[in-house]
């Protein structure tokens, strides 16, 4: 009988220590499971005949739920038995590019006038600001004034001027939402004309560089980020484009602190005009007598990206487009931010030599991975200047 009682201790022992393992193990697979589930990007895109690959050690699979003609919804579970996350699929045709690296630049006006300050008019009877009275602030972009289409800032001047102090009616966009406001000029004491009280911006021109250019409906994408506001960060409303063979003319290398530039000037012949200008770039038509030649190259999706070795490509001198090396050190895939998908260290110590590392004019080189187009450098990092973000190539191609 003791045997037995003591045998029996001894299962229960062990079945408690089985039930301990079991609630650790568990408890660390649903932690990591947790994890791993955060690290499932929201959406993916995928080639036609082709579902995304998700890059993970954990046991999910993938089932499609819901399907259009532009892609579908897939259903991530968890060995195929609990459903653990919904992702999006868009679909892509694969297509090849011709890769760019070269320079270019572009003559930019914008569909009305941007406010970029506020002033107040020092009158005959004090201080006023006619604009800020009727509502209108910095960011604000100027349309129209009493039904007339404002082109550039010499025009709103001029209207300004003519109406002697009368009532003007104002049509205005905030946030992509019109309004309407009405306000009087005032008479500005120290020159005798008529005044509104703000600093407006109709144009912008610069210099940055080609991703890629598409053979097939001779197009191109560049800068990998819009063209915005250098006072207010506000993307510039496009009216038109030019965009301009440019050449390289000088380097100013970046130091910690103070961004470097590539300085160019703009040659006589116009190669292409704008048509969208996005948070994720600006989209343009290369005329169709300009002979774009380059390489050819397929894209990579960031599903494929990983972090370690790459290059870009981009042009410094009169050589021409040259390839350099960069390691890519951290990859976010699960972000809102579409233009800050990787951070990239210059590596190459030609490029370190001539620049210090990414300086603007630099913003649109493409990045390339095994063989394939996978982004385009964005932004340098101005207390780094050897490190700068990236951007996914399908961020880029979405447009």
């Amino acid at each position: 009988m003791k045997k037995i009682k003591k045998a029996g201790k001894n299962l229960f022992k062990r079945i408690k220590k089985l039930i301990l393992t079991i609630t650790v193990l568990a408890v660390a697979a649903g932690i990591y499971g947790s994890y791993t589930v955060q690290n499932i990007e929201d959406q993916y895109y995928a080639f036609q005949n082709e579902e995304p690959v998700i890059s993970t050690a954990y046991p999910f699979t993938t089932q499609i739920v819901n399907q259009t003609d532009s892609g579908y919804d897939m259903q991530v579970s968890l060995m195929g038995v609990f459903p653990v996350k919904n992702v999006n699929v868009q679909l892509i045709e694969e297509k090849t590019f011709i890769l760019g690296g070269q320079p270019f630049g572009v003559k930019y006006y914008t569909d009305g006038a941007v406010i970029v300050g506020c002033t107040d008019v020092t009158t005959s009877e004090g201080k006023k600001n006619p604009a800020a009275e009727a509502g209108l602030r910095v960011q604000d972009v100027i349309n129209e004034i009493n039904g007339q289409t404002i082109t550039s800032n010499e025009q709103l001047t001029q209207i300004i001027e003519d109406s002697k102090g009368q009532k003007l009616t104002v049509k205005a966009t905030r946030n992509e939402l019109t309004f309407y406001t009405e306000l009087y000029p005032v008479l500005e004491s120290a020159t005798g004309k008529y005044k509104i009280g703000l600093w407006v911006r109709d144009s912008t021109a610069g210099i940055g560089t080609i991703t890629y250019y598409d053979p097939q409906n001779k197009t191109f994408a560049a800068l990998g980020h819009s063209i915005s506001d250098i006072d207010t960060g506000q993307i510039m409303p496009l009216q038109k484009g030019e965009v301009l063979k440019s050449s390289i003319t000088g380097i100013k290398k970046g130091t910690q602190g103070s961004p470097g530039e590539l300085q160019g000037v703009f040659e006589n012949e116009v190669i292409g005009t704008l048509y969208s200008n996005e948070m994720e770039g600006i989209f343009g038509d290369i005329d169709a007598d300009f002979d774009y030649t380059g390489k050819e190259v397929q894209i990579g999706l960031k599903q494929q990206v990983t972090e370690g070795p790459a290059t870009i490509y981009c042009t410094l001198d009169d050589s021409g487009v040259q390839e350099y090396e960069i390691q890519i050190v951290k990859i976010n895939k699960n972000t809102q931010q579409t233009t800050k998908n990787m951070i990239l260290e210059v590596t190459d110590e030609r490029l370190l030599e001539k620049t210090g590392g990414i300086v603007q004019g630099m913003s649109g080189s493409p990045i390339m991975q095994n063989g394939k187009l996978i982004g385009a450098v964005t932004h340098v990092l101005i207390d780094s200047p050897t490190r700068g973000y990236g951007i996914f190539i399908e961020n880029m191609l979405a447009h």
